[in-house]
């Protein structure tokens, strides 16, 4: 079966499936790099009164890829496929190009995609819930 025809079944394939976890996996291993980082500050400098207070920034830091963690890796185990139809159109952001189609917008849509997409026509998109990774595309009458 190819990838549009899981999408449709509401499945990923196997190379989609790997792309999600691998998009949950950066965080984890940020949030182990600063457990380290945090364990060395404590049992290195050994802070007392005010010093304590620097604790904060690395706590803050390993709840914050803790919550990352935990959201991209949910989505990758959940493999839940949505879909939404709507006009095409393509948008520079800040990390780079997106695709807007019925008001959701997913970065980095495959290489070439705007080339072979033509903005204002109707499509059907599939993505991951909640990391809003593509996974395909599809044109509507």
């Amino acid at each position: 079966m190819d990838e549009l025809s899981l999408n449709r079944a509401g499945r990923l394939s196997s190379r989609q499936l790997w792309e999600s976890i691998q998009l949950g996996l950066w965080p984890i291993g940020m949030f182990l790099v600063l457990v380290v980082m945090l364990l060395s500050f404590v049992l290195w400098t050994k802070p007392s009164g005010a010093g304590k207070v620097l604790y904060a920034m690395p706590l803050a830091g390993m709840a914050l890829m803790a919550y990352l963690t935990w959201y991209f890796m949910s989505a990758a185990w959940v493999h839940r496929v949505l879909m939404v139809d709507g006009e095409l159109s393509f948008q520079e952001r800040r990390g780079g190009p997106a695709v807007i189609v019925g008001g959701i917008w997913l970065q980095n849509p495959p290489q070439g995609a705007p080339s072979v997409l033509n903005p204002g026509d109707r499509y059907r998109l599939y993505y991951v819930g909640r990391s809003k990774m593509f996974l395909s595309i599809e044109p509507l009458p």
